[in-house]
């Protein structure tokens, strides 16, 4: 009983104690430059992903494979030299997985302390140009325009589109030489990820619950969830290090499902159509749209914020023996269950009215499986507040935003039920050639990063009321 009370006595002394992350909230130098140069590196480093012929289709670019096989060496080297009390596996499809099992003291193994994930990708966008990237570092900016390419024209211009550059005076911000992306991109939450792996292999003291770190293929063709292996990351607490401004944390998004809808005419000779009781599939396709449309809140170019909509973007044309039908693919987004009813309905209503204006078997197929979901659905009560105070004890007001689109925590949860929230890297106008960073901004999410370890340790104790039991613990071995 005395050795558990004496574990007992140091945890509290650790959580009561201004000291408890020595190797975190003081911003160790010697992290913040190996932060960067990491990225630095990261960059140079090909690793854009591929498209396939059809969403779904599980591509693997030689380049990004080449890059997942070093990041998984480089990490390894970490763990094994610093004999770190973890593991690492590699899967086939290139995702890098790396677990810490909890560290408390003897004692205390049956805390409950939720499993926690941090995440980010290391593959780069297909959209634009992405090999051969030379990063340009640009410190102690003063202000006013950065040509990055002059011979492009390629200019930041804090009066127009990069006006954040007005808050980095004095900052050091990286920009690409103009001719390709810079892969901030997720280069950038590759990078604190890593450095955190790093921080916590060196700096075995700092306790923490369970950890599980996850670096994903594939994230900028929309498929990070598709190959996740849950034996090795089944958060219970997440967090994805991919977004932009500092203090940004994408704190809900659009739920996506989607639609297939097949219309049919009915075959009849052009000259002989009355008689033969004829119907083009072109004006069973245009009364389609038509009343699909008519539902004018749901057009994308009327919806904004938290407002759902409907669209029905691709079409092909099917020819036989029989009259010509047109498949059409669209897709819903939404916030809530209630809007997605409403567009089902909208849908299934419409095919019902076309079969009895034009007596053609018209079909709809409804996809129920989500491409992405809502990160807000389904996550753990306290991830808002851990992330709160952790960027807080950063230095970093935060500020919550809803994403009109998927990112890779919406594909977690959509597909795995693993929900979680995204956390600014400091990445800026991505997916351009205009693409910049911020490195304070990136280094103020590494921070919050190693903050977000301790909070969760802190306030799961807290929310188990074992914190209070501790103090009582401690309270009675000073007696």
């Amino acid at each position: 009983m005395r050795k558990t009370l004496s574990a007992l006595a140091v945890l509290v002394a650790l959580l009561c104690s201004n000291t408890l992350f020595a190797a975190s909230p003081a911003q160790p130098k010697k992290y913040r430059t190996a932060l960067l140069d990491r990225f630095l590196e990261y960059v140079q480093v090909d690793s854009q992903s591929q498209y396939g012929k059809f969403y779904g289709d599980w591509v693997m670019t030689e380049e990004v494979a080449k890059a997942g096989e070093l990041l998984y060496q480089e990490i390894s080297g970490i763990l094994s030299k610093n004999n770190a009390k973890s593991s690492i596996h590699f899967s086939q499809d290139k995702y890098i997985y790396v677990h810490f099992p909890s560290n408390l003291p003897e004692g205390l193994q049956n805390v409950k302390v939720p499993v926690l994930g941090l995440s980010a990708h290391y593959d780069t966008t297909p959209e634009a140009p992405g090999k051969g990237i030379k990063p340009q570092v640009i410190k102690n900016y003063q202000g006013g325009k950065v040509v990055v390419n002059a011979q492009e024209n390629i200019v930041l211009d804090p009066q127009t589109a990069d006006a954040y550059l007005n808050q980095l005076i004095g900052q050091t911000i990286v920009t690409s030489d103009g001719t390709t992306i810079l892969g901030g991109d997720d280069k950038a939450g590759t990078a604190i990820v890593v450095t955190t792996i790093q921080t916590l292999a060196e700096n075995p003291n700092i306790p923490h619950g369970d950890l599980q770190f996850m670096l994903v293929p594939s994230e900028d063709v929309g498929l990070a969830a598709h190959r996740v292996e849950t034996q090795y990351y089944k958060p219970e607490i997440s967090f994805d290090f991919d977004g932009e401004v500092e203090g940004e944390i994408s704190d809900e998004s659009f739920t996506a499902k989607g639609f297939v809808v097949t219309l049919r005419g009915r075959a009849a000779h052009p000259s002989e159509a009355m008689a033969q009781q004829g119907v083009e599939v072109s004006e069973v396709l245009g009364t389609f749209l038509q009343q699909i449309n008519q539902a004018t809140d749901l057009k994308p170019n009327q919806s904004a914020d938290r407002e759902p909509y409907i669209r029905f973007p691709f079409g092909e044309i099917k020819k036989g023996d029989e009259a010509e039908s047109v498949v059409l693919q669209g897709y819903a987004r939404f916030f809530t269950e209630q809007e997605w009813e409403r567009m089902k309905a909208l849908v299934t209503n419409t095919i019902e009215h076309l079969n009895l204006a034009y007596g053609t078997q018209n079909e709809v197929v409804i996809d129920e499986a989500c491409q992405y979901k809502n990160l807000a659905d389904g996550r753990h009560p306290l991830t808002k507040s851990i992330i709160d105070k952790a960027a807080r004890d950063a230095g970093v007001t935060p500020r919550y935003v809803t994403i009109r689109g998927g990112i890779t925590p919406g594909m977690l949860n959509a597909r795995h039920g693993i929900s979680g929230m995204g956390v600014w890297t400091g990445q800026q106008r991505v997916h351009s050639v205009y693409e910049w960073l911020s490195e304070k901004d990136m280094f103020e999410a590494y921070s919050t990063a190693l903050n977000i370890i301790h909070e969760t340790l802190q306030q799961s104790l807290t929310e188990d009321k074992t914190k209070k039991d501790l103090k009582a613990a401690l309270r009675s071995i000073k007696k």
